[in-house]
């Protein structure tokens, strides 16, 4: 098994995202208020789904930063969802993923982790300034 600080960061990160998801349903529910959707069906689904249900609402309030930053992180949630252990010469336990489509491997360390909580941070207070802005 990988350490006990990397296994609490992998759930820390994956708890942050899910936050930050729920805040960017809450804001396009409150905002767009779309007849076709609800918080229950966009809880229920995977998140790149809320990026495409969302994406041309934030473009058209000129939100991108919103959407990119949200963009990035799904695929960087999606490297920590899918990765794998593997051994290091020492003999530790580590974590890794493959991008899907060079298929290049790279290790879940914790400076990750790090920066993907730290990025789920800005991107909460960026959606904290949308929720607080008029519409």
């Amino acid at each position: 098994m990988p350490s006990e600080e990397l296994r609490m960061l992998v759930g820390t990160s994956i708890i942050t995202f899910n936050s930050n998801t729920q805040f960017l349903i809450e804001n396009f529910l409150a905002k767009a208020m779309p007849k076709n959707e609800d918080w229950w069906t966009l809880t229920d689904v995977e998140a790149g789904v809320v990026y495409e249900r969302c994406h041309q609402f934030l473009v058209d309030l000129h939100r991108n930063d919103i959407a990119d930053m949200f963009f990035d992180l799904v695929q960087r949630r999606n490297r920590i969802v899918h990765c794998f252990q593997f051994s290091h010469s020492d003999g530790s336990q580590a974590l890794a993923t493959l991008t899907r489509r060079t298929h290049q491997q790279f290790e879940i360390d914790k400076a990750y982790l790090l920066r993907f909580i730290k990025d789920n941070e800005s991107l909460a207070l960026l959606l904290d300034d949308f929720r607080n802005q008029g519409s």
